[in-house]
């Protein structure tokens, strides 16, 4: 699976809609180059997307951030996807 929203991408990992296993890849709007901004996207995604699972949520993200899962277009300067069709890209047929 190919996520386009780290916030929501995880919070379906969170509620057990998919599994971090299948998750190819998230290409997040995310624009983070040090642990300092990786910590406070984290703190302020648990005061909304995750508050109910913020330990969960940590796992997933140092895990999808450790195997190289997390990529953001915006570190390089290009845009992220947008995300009006839904957050996970749907497989070819």
């Amino acid at each position: 699976m190919i996520g386009l929203s780290l916030s929501f991408c995880i919070q379906d990992l969170i509620e057990g809609k998919h599994s971090i296993n299948d998750v190819h890849v998230i290409i997040t709007s995310t624009k983070c180059r040090t642990e300092e901004e990786w910590d406070k996207l984290y703190t302020q995604y648990c005061q909304s997307y995750w508050k109910q699972s913020p330990a969960k949520a940590y796992r997933f993200l140092i895990q999808l951030r450790a195997s190289g899962r997390i990529v953001q277009p915006r570190v390089n300067g290009q845009e992220p996807f947008n995300i009006s069709g839904g957050h996970w890209l749907k497989p070819l047929s």
